[in-house]
């Protein structure tokens, strides 16, 4: 996928979520903290429900808050990142 083309699954996505979590056609990572206090994790699973892109994958992270990559333990999450990513490149 292109950068154009990653520019747009990107605003699609962080627009109107509802509505593009039904037209998004991108691989996705989800990914939420169980303890998030300002967003709750079912928000994330409805998206990943109803997200019409095959490639979709719902990460909720034990014990974490809503800035995964600020936390404690933000190494494991930047992990999980990677290896999602690498998971998608073809051999």
């Amino acid at each position: 996928m292109g950068r154009a083309a990653r520019s747009a699954c990107y605003g699609r996505l962080t627009g109107d979520w509802k509505r593009a979590s039904r037209r998004s056609r991108c691989r996705i990572l989800i990914q939420h903290g169980s303890q998030d206090k300002a967003n709750a994790p079912a928000g994330s699973e409805f998206f990943q429900k109803t997200a019409s892109s095959k490639g979709k994958t719902l990460k909720v992270c034990d014990g974490r808050f809503h800035d995964l990559l600020a936390d404690t333990g933000k190494e494991g999450v930047m992990a999980d990142i990677q290896a999602w990513i690498d998971g998608q490149i073809p051999n």
